[in-house]
């Protein structure tokens, strides 16, 4: 395959002049992405000026893949749906998959479901680390030489696994053809999502953070790029520049965020190290609300899932993914989670820089293991979260209040609670820049009313979430105005 379009395809020099022609560009465009992307944000900037940037860095990137597409020829993403291939492959592998098989849901993609009943807390999966794409598969393939003096891939082990899995899936003869065969050809998380999808996220935090994911894999993807034109790279990795595409990165990104997990793998020295992998078959597990029922045995290099509940035949096999709020299922793996048992929302807050006693109320957040800048939880409990509670009645400290709490550490255990008061003042304080920052995070909210059309699921998640983190803050809000008028009327 020579590269060229296909009205080129008939002369060799005019293709060739086409393709050097062509390659320019895209390299031109590249840097001129990257000259974007390597800018970090500004604690300044506005959602409006990300989102103008963001515009402009989508407008070149879409100019780079209606060129590549013209260049990079090869169908490499089958997202085949016959998985009579993977469930051999698994079975050569030892996988021990008892009683399921792969089954497309509506609204969900791939899942498992059982072919039979089984009893709660019986051993349904057990998949060997010799058949996961993980940081160690990379470590020990072609791309291993470089990852100790790489300072992207030696730092973000995510791109790591991301760029493994796009070597993996360009060689027609890796290990684990059978696996990425099988993988879906695209994704729902915002990475994906249309410039009027995106916008139905504006007022989360999400917008934002949807964003920057955008933003950092631009700035990856023209890293690689880069390293792949160094002398010998493209021949050692079977790779060149040429067919290293922004759509195929971006695919292997979208896998690797939707499907990771991590495993503890033991050193030489005798320790374990979190590792993150891609687990055949296991990744195709959706989420639902029950015990975490997994086990990594360390000594065999197995992991283990038991089933959380009785299941009959017909049931889908479901895995607990953690206690996160359904922003972060959103965003970084394309879902909402209706039945969320207890959602919440995380929100940064961070100690003033000009506050004469920052170094004091540092010291006295970490004393009690507080994050001097961090995310604190808001939800929609009766009460506000601890640990925000208690940073709040710290922000708001006199300088006699920090030095009396760094001296009397007994006196700091009740600083979470609501009956943990400082001093009226230090309370009043505290709740009042809550109550500023709520109403200004409020602000910033659509109306329901104001939000798009449900044309498609991206926006119909989007819509979900905004709506929901506005009924949190609101709740916070009544719950901190409460507080307000009950330490008015004392």
């Amino acid at each position: 395959d020579d590269g060229c379009l296909p009205h080129l395809a008939g002369s060799g020099l005019r293709c060739n002049t086409f393709k050097h022609s062509t390659m320019s560009l895209v390299t031109n465009l590249i840097g001129n992405m990257m000259a974007i992307a390597s800018m970090p944000p500004s604690p300044t900037d506005t959602p409006d000026e990300e989102w103008s940037e963001h515009v402009q860095l989508r407008n070149l990137v879409n100019q780079i893949r209606d060129l590549q597409r013209e260049t990079v020829k090869h169908e490499l993403r089958t997202g085949t749906s016959n998985h009579a291939e993977l469930m051999q492959w698994l079975q050569q592998c030892r996988v021990k998959a008892e009683g399921v098989e792969v089954h497309e849901y509506k609204g969900m993609g791939q899942g498992l479901r059982t072919t039979q009943p089984i009893q709660a807390k019986t051993k349904v999966m057990a998949v060997s680390e010799s058949c996961m794409l993980s940081e160690e598969s990379a470590a020990r393939s072609n791309l291993g030489q470089y990852i100790p003096d790489d300072k992207l891939l030696k730092l973000m082990p995510n791109v790591t696994l991301a760029f493994h899995l796009l070597l993996e899936m360009v060689d027609s003869d890796s290990f684990w053809q059978p696996y990425i065969a099988t993988l879906p050809k695209t994704y729902s998380v915002p990475l994906f999502w249309e410039l009027h999808e995106l916008l139905a996220l504006k007022g989360s935090p999400a917008f934002v953070e949807a964003l920057r994911i955008y933003k950092h894999v631009c700035r990856q993807y023209g890293y690689l790029h880069n390293k792949l034109s160094e002398p010998g790279v493209p021949d050692t990795l079977a790779l060149s520049p040429e067919g290293f595409a922004f759509d195929d990165y971006r695919w292997a990104v979208g896998t690797v965020m939707t499907r990771q997990n991590k495993i503890p793998v033991k050193q030489d020295d005798g320790k374990v190290k979190w590792s993150l992998a891609l687990i055949p078959l296991w990744d195709m597990m959706n989420h639902n609300n029950h015990v975490m029922s997994t086990n990594y045995d360390t000594e065999n290099e197995v992991l283990e899932f038991f089933a959380p509940a009785d299941l009959s035949a017909g049931d889908q096999l479901t895995m607990f993914y953690g206690d996160r709020p359904n922003a972060e299922f959103l965003v970084h793996q394309g879902f909402y989670f209706d039945e969320h048992a207890s959602d919440y929302m995380s929100l940064a807050f961070a100690l003033k820089e000009d506050d004469p006693l920052l170094k004091v109320k540092s010291l006295l957040c970490r004393n009690l293991t507080i994050a001097p800048s961090g995310d604190f939880v808001l939800s929609s409990e009766p009460s506000l979260d601890p640990q925000l509670q208690a940073f709040l009645r710290i922000e708001a400290m006199t300088k006699e209040e920090v030095e009396h709490h760094l001296r009397t550490p007994a006196d700091c255990a009740t600083l979470g609670a609501d009956e943990g008061v400082v001093s009226r003042n230090n309370e009043f304080k505290a709740l009042m820049g809550l109550r500023t920052r709520l109403a200004e995070l409020l602000a910033c909210y659509p109306s329901e009313e104001s939000l798009p059309e449900a044309t498609s699921t991206a926006i119909a998640n989007a819509r979900k979430l905004v709506m929901n983190e506005k009924a949190i803050l609101s709740h916070s809000l009544t719950v901190t105005d409460a507080r307000l008028q009950a330490l008015k009327s004392n």
